[in-house]
């Protein structure tokens, strides 16, 4: 037992002293695998997942595709304007270098019997009306350029003789051949030349026919060597010249071999065209003429592109002012949005604006083309409703002049959203407005129009005196700018608006949560101050438009025109108005019997009698005459409302002044002191006045 207990704790330590190496291996394990993946993290995966990361952002940003959708359709431009001046080159080259070299393969004629002649042949150049049976046969084309110098040559491939096969002789045969170039029958040219064969070494001879035998396997090789000879015969003739008729150029050929010792295996004909000028250049410096051709074709091509580019970019200009002054002065609003409209169809066809162009990439007269919406969307809101004969129609067609012009305002916020350009305290402050699904309450409404109505006013004020200056500064002599600075857009005929790109700091709005106007500097900052001003213009007329519209959801049906007009008829031959008599269409009574309003019980209307429509014409309430027309005169006689003047009893009564005078004579009384004083004061008055105004200083009745 004493034994067995001894062994037990020794096991158990072993045991745990073989747990702890193995916890204390696991936590070594454990640390190390901890140790490697920091390491890996630290070396491999963090460096890896930057590098994604850089690289789907430079992918997947916005900058990167527009960078590279423009390289790709620059690219493509340019490719395409490269292929086109390539292929005018080429008809260019085509039409204009001739070819260099002609030949005519030449067939000689040897004779046959006692008197031998020298070989001989005919050579059609070209074809005349003589020459019809052979002219089928040739090709239709002339051989010659018209006023182009040529060298003509004849060569032939001669068999040598076996007694001159040996390089060491020196008996060679010579020959002389004689060329005749003539119109018909009539000659033009003749040369005589001498042909000499010169010796060659035989492992040349051998070396030439290997050549000739690798560049021609299928073309039979004669086995007695032969030797090429050329022999210059004419130099720089003109076979068609200017002005020469058609039966004068050379058209035949006809050659003589002076000799009967040679054999000729095969002969031709050359003429070699002598260039020279840009027909010269062309074709001995065929890739730097291709260079300057595309250089110039290139060029004339993009002069032409950015010609009609700023061609169309004033046009459109000219049209977005023309609409800007035609809105501002309302004469045709229909006009005006036609305009509108050709102007943004226009836009559009030529991507003045992509929609993944960054504010800094859109030019200063680019600009101009937000404000179409808005305009738009202020043209829509203010036309009139007219042409609709019923109230149905003309609500009808109100509520789609205000669907209209909310749907340009939403499209004039999407795009300045789109692009970023309005400061972001400004997008903030009009979300409310613009989005109508969240209504604010009415002190924070209240402080939000006052806020909205400040910044207007202080946007107005530093726009108006911006393009005060700008139009003194530009064109003094301009007409005159429309009233509300609201439809200005500075579009001054005769000035480039880029030219203010290059002093602008292409600094984006204010990204800030309060929005400080200041005055602007260049046209690019008055543009988009005035399209501050559109934002909060157009915020208000989209508040307004969907109070308006959702009255007119709610409103109800108008009531029929002729269903209205029935009654008023009828009652036409009434002397009362029947204004007491309550709102028509009504119910009577209600329904406990009560009556609702007065009423009037009537017989039927086809058994109405005399005594009814007697009894119907005076009413209760109505006050009766009492008295004729002379009573009345006479009573209102009496009363001093009637004042009667002129006739002979006027005429005979005294002036204000003779009646001044008459009292003035009763002396000694206080009212002929009273005439004497009125008397005096008008005198005083009069001198007064005569000291004052000179004779003759008052209408000259235009006599100078």
């Amino acid at each position: 037992m004493y034994g067995r207990r001894r062994v037990r704790p020794a096991r158990r330590r072993v045991r745990a002293r073989r747990a702890a190496e193995r916890r204390q291996a696991e936590a070594i394990v454990a640390r190390a695998e901890r140790l490697v993946a920091a390491l890996l993290d630290i070396f491999v995966l963090r460096p890896i997942a930057t590098v994604y990361g850089w690289l789907y952002a430079l992918i997947g940003s916005p900058t990167s595709h527009r960078i590279v959708l423009r390289l790709g359709l620059l690219t493509a431009l340019h490719l395409t304007c490269i292929g086109v001046a390539v292929l005018a080159y080429a008809g260019f080259y085509h039409a204009w270098v001739p070819a260099a070299s002609t030949q005519k393969n030449v067939y000689l004629q040897y004779s046959t019997g006692a008197e031998r002649a020298p070989p001989s042949a005919s050579v059609l150049l070209d074809g005349g009306e003589a020459d019809l049976p052979v002219w089928l046969t040739e090709p239709t084309t002339p051989l010659f350029r018209e006023g182009l110098q040529y060298d003509v040559a004849l060569e032939m491939r001669v068999l040598m003789p076996r007694h001159t096969q040996d390089s060491t002789s020196s008996c060679l045969p010579d020959a002389m051949v004689r060329l005749d170039l003539a119109a018909g029958d009539t000659p033009l040219y003749h040369a005589s030349r001498p042909m000499l064969l010169v010796s060659e070494p035989r492992f040349v001879r051998w070396l030439a026919r290997l050549a000739r035998v690798a560049l021609r396997p299928f073309q039979r090789e004669p086995i007695v060597p032969t030797q090429t000879v050329r022999v210059p015969l004419l130099h720089r003739i003109t076979p068609w010249m200017r002005g020469v008729e058609r039966n004068l150029m050379a058209t035949r050929a006809n050659l003589v071999l002076e000799t009967e010792h040679l054999q000729v295996q095969s002969a031709v004909l050359r003429f070699d065209a002598r260039m020279a000028g840009l027909v010269y250049l062309m074709y001995h410096h065929a890739f730097i003429s291709l260079g300057v051709f595309v250089l110039l074709f290139a060029s004339i091509e993009f002069a032409i592109a950015g010609g009609l580019w700023a061609v169309l970019a004033a046009t459109l200009a000219g049209r977005l002012a023309e609409a800007a002054r035609l809105a501002a002065d309302r004469r045709d609003d229909a006009h005006a949005l036609a305009l509108l409209a050709d102007v943004a169809r226009v836009a559009d066809a030529l991507g003045v604006v992509s929609a993944n162009d960054a504010l800094r990439e859109i030019s200063t007269h680019s600009l101009r083309v937000f404000f179409v919406p808005s305009l738009q969307a202020r043209l829509e809101d203010a036309r009139p409703t007219g042409g609709a004969a019923d109230a149905a129609a003309r609500m009808q067609q109100r509520r789609a002049q205000v669907e209209a012009s909310l749907g340009a305002a939403r499209l004039f916020f999407a795009t300045t959203a789109r692009h970023g350009a309005l400061p972001r305290a400004v997008a903030l402050m009009l979300r409310p407005q613009v989005a109508g699904d969240a209504p604010l309450a009415p002190a924070e409404r209240r402080h939000l129009k006052i806020q909205l109505l400040k910044l207007e006013k202080q946007v107005e004020r530093l726009l108006d005196a911006f393009r005060t200056a700008y139009r003194a500064q530009k064109r003094p002599a301009a007409g005159a700018p429309p009233a509300d600075v609201f439809y200005d857009l500075l579009v001054v005929p005769g000035v480039d608006d880029d030219d203010d790109d290059d002093d602008d700091d292409d600094v984006a709005p204010d990204a800030q949560d309060t929005y400080e106007a200041r005055a602007p500097r260049t046209l690019r900052d008055y543009l988009l101050m005035l399209l501050v001003l559109h934002a909060v213009r157009t915020a208000h007329l989209m508040d307004a438009a969907h109070q308006e519209l959702e009255l007119l959801r709610t409103a109800p049906p108008p009531a029929d025109a002729a269903a209205a007009e029935a009654p008023r008829a009828d009652d036409a031959w009434r002397l009362d108005s029947g204004w007491f008599s309550g709102a028509r269409g009504g119910a009577l009574l209600d329904t406990q019997g009560k009556p609702l309003r007065p009423f009037v019980i009537t017989g039927s209307a086809g058994g109405a009698t005399r005594d009814e429509l007697k009894a119907q014409v005076f009413r209760p309430s109505h006050r009766l005459p009492t008295m004729s027309i002379d009573e009345y005169l006479a009573e209102e006689e009496r009363r001093g409302n009637i004042v009667r003047s002129g006739g002979a009893a006027q005429a005979a009564a005294p002036t204000p002044r003779e009646q001044r005078a008459e009292t003035a004579e009763l002396d000694g009384t206080r009212a002929a002191e009273d005439a004497e004083e009125a008397a005096r004061q008008d005198a005083i008055r009069w001198d007064a006045y005569t000291d004052a105004h000179k004779r003759g200083a008052g209408n000259t009745m235009n006599r100078g």
